[in-house]
C-alpha cells in the first residue's frame, strides 16, 4: 500500500508560515525589555554616582574652619596726641603680629581683602587689614600684620585698669 501524500490547504500552509516567522509583537516585547534594562541600568548608575558624591561631600570634602595661631606680638609704635581745644587725648599703639593660618580642608581656600577687629568687652579697640590671598589644601600660611590699638578707647573704660593689674600680678599655684 502506498501512502497518499498529505495535501494541506492554503490556510494551513499560511498558518505554518506565520508561526515560523517571528511576529512583530514578539519583536516589540524584546525591544521593550531591552529599553527597560537600559533605562534601569542608567538610572541605577546615576543614583550610585549621586550617592557617592553625597557621601564624599558629607565626609571627605566637608568644610572645616581654618586654624589661626598667634605666633608673636611686639610693640612697633606708640603715638600720643593732645588737643587743647577741645580737650582730647588720643593714644594709638601699633602692634606687629605674626600669625599662621592652617587650612585643614582637602580643597584650597581663597579669601578677599578683609579686616580683623580687636574687641574689649564688646567695644572695638583696634583693627587690622588682612590682604587677599590663597591657602592650599593642608597648607599653612604665615602672615605679618600690623594692628592699630586705639588705647584712648581702652582708657575710657574703668575696668581696664583692674584687668591690667590682675594680668601683671604673679600667680602662685
Amino acid at each position: 500500500m502506498h501512502a497518499k501524500p498529505k495535501h494541506t490547504t492554503e490556510e494551513e500552509h499560511e498558518a505554518t508560515i506565520v508561526t515560523a516567522i517571528p511576529t512583530s509583537n514578539h519583536r516589540t516585547r524584546t525591544s521593550n525589555r531591552r529599553k527597560c534594562i537600559c533605562i534601569s541600568t542608567t538610572l541605577t548608575t546615576i543614583l550610585a554616582i549621586a550617592l557617592l558624591i553625597l557621601i564624599l561631600a558629607l565626609t571627605v570634602f566637608k568644610s572645616k574652619k581654618p586654624i589661626t595661631t598667634v605666633n608673636s606680638v611686639t610693640i612697633n609704635d606708640i603715638n600720643a596726641t593732645i588737643n587743647l581745644i577741645p580737650l582730647k587725648i588720643s593714644i594709638n599703639i601699633s602692634l606687629d603680629i605674626k600669625i599662621s593660618v592652617k587650612n585643614p580642608n582637602k580643597i584650597g581656600i581663597t579669601y578677599h581683602n578683609s579686616s580683623a577687629a580687636l574687641m574689649y568687652k564688646g567695644h572695638d579697640v583696634g583693627n587690622v587689614p588682612i590682604p587677599a590671598g590663597k591657602i592650599g589644601s593642608g597648607d599653612t600660611k604665615q602672615m605679618n600684620l600690623t594692628l592699630t590699638v586705639f588705647a584712648d578707647r581702652l582708657l575710657s573704660d574703668v575696668d581696664v585698669y583692674g584687668d591690667v593689674i590682675s594680668a601683671l600680678r604673679p600667680r602662685v599655684i
